[in-house]
């Protein structure tokens, strides 16, 4: 994890792929000198902190490491109770 990040509108359907109505862009990076140095702390780890934090407005301890068993949890938990605001019938306002 923290070793590449692909960006793009590439979707995987017959209009993109069959390059006649579509057009897609993707764009991947990757550090190759912050890998196999321990923990991958460049850009490609700080963006996908940034990211998190821009979708779930918080920064965990735990979010440092993915593929942990209490990040899954946790955002297993936040995706639950986004879909349950975003699927339920009251309207919450945010921010301002």
């Amino acid at each position: 994890d923290d070793e590449y990040v692909l960006m793009g509108s590439a979707n995987v359907n017959q209009r993109s792929m069959d390059f006649q109505r579509d057009t897609e862009i993707v764009i991947g990076c990757h550090q190759p000198k912050q890998i196999g140095h321990g923990k991958n702390y460049g850009g490609v780890h700080e963006f996908r902190m940034s990211l998190w934090w821009e979708h779930t407005k918080r920064t965990e301890e735990e979010f440092v490491e993915p593929p942990s068993l209490e990040c899954v949890r946790q955002m297993r938990e936040i995706g639950d109770r986004m879909w349950s605001i975003f699927s339920g019938e009251a309207m919450e306002r945010h921010g301002r």
